[in-house]
């Protein structure tokens, strides 16, 4: 059967008659969140309801959130079979939870989606303006300076908002992506990242890649954290005591282990390897 839209002008005659329901009236996200999710509750109940005027994605629904949920919870849509109360709070507490999402499963066969003929060219053109290693500061336009979607470990990290904020629409900024470019870049996070490069080895304590780990290390680190007169190019080699968070804390035990006889760094220290966490873009040390 042939989908009707329901055009833009209904919507805004529903929008004008509504019994008293606003937005604020949905009831709090429950603590600890909802285990509804758009794959196994909302889509099927979009599908079951609302297919016959409305062709609705997810990218859709949360673009009109506000609307449909004034017109559920009014009673007004659907406009043939006014849904069950219990589907109604459900309905509800999906909405107020933020539209939750498991994302796409990977196709049975994998997915012929890869970095190199598709995400590395979108991350340039839908997010380089602002997610760039390139940029500082202001240039960035908010964007966090953790966030940099030419460097594949920031990718890597970040996948799961990427996926949720471009399915959203919310990235980039305003919207607008075409629907194909969506499903790829979905597919491909849900694929694991086909062709994504991975972090490189490297050796802690080597904060600075000269292959020598020396009080020039500490000098670095503290110059990257406050002077920005430092680029350091594997920020997991500076994370001198492997908490996760580059502060001035690495610098003082890497002193403290190289003057006063405080423990070593964890592994990777000895030897080289990979345990990511900050990022690490390239390390001429191993």
């Amino acid at each position: 059967m042939r989908r009707r839209l329901l055009p833009s002008i209904l919507w805004t005659t529903f929008a004008t008659c509504l019994h008293g329901v606003s937005a604020q009236e949905i009831p709090p996200c429950p603590d600890g969140g909802t285990s509804l999710r758009w794959e196994t509750f909302a889509r099927p109940l979009f599908d079951a309801t609302c297919s016959e005027c409305h062709d609705w994605g997810y990218t859709d629904v949360y673009a009109e959130r506000g609307l449909i949920a004034e017109q559920v919870l009014s009673g007004n849509m659907p406009p043939f079979e006014p849904l069950p109360r219990t589907e109604i709070d459900r309905f509800a507490e999906w909405i107020a939870c933020g539209l939750p999402l498991d994302g796409p499963a990977c196709p049975p066969e994998g997915s012929a989606v890869t970095y190199d003929n598709f995400a590395r060219s979108f991350f340039a053109s839908a997010c380089g303006s602002c997610h760039s290693k390139g940029l500082t500061g202001e240039a960035r336009q908010g964007a966090p300076v953790d966030q940099s979607f030419d460097d594949p470990a920031a990718i890597r990290r970040h996948d799961n908002l990427i996926r949720d904020s471009v399915l959203r629409g919310e990235m980039p900024p305003g919207g607008g992506l075409p629907a194909l470019e969506i499903e790829q870049l979905a597919e491909w996070i849900a694929c694991d990242m086909p062709g994504l490069p991975g972090p490189p080895p490297y050796r802690r304590g080597d904060a600075n890649s000269d292959r020598l780990r020396d009080v020039s290390d500490a000098v670095d680190v503290l110059a990257f954290l406050f002077n920005g007169t430092a680029d350091l190019e594997c920020l997991d080699a500076a994370d001198m005591d492997g908490s996760g968070v580059l502060n001035v804390t690495d610098a003082i035990y890497w002193l403290g282990y190289l003057f006063l006889g405080g423990p070593p760094p964890p592994e990777p220290f000895e030897s080289c390897g990979v345990s990511e966490k900050l990022g690490c873009v390239s390390s001429t040390g191993c």
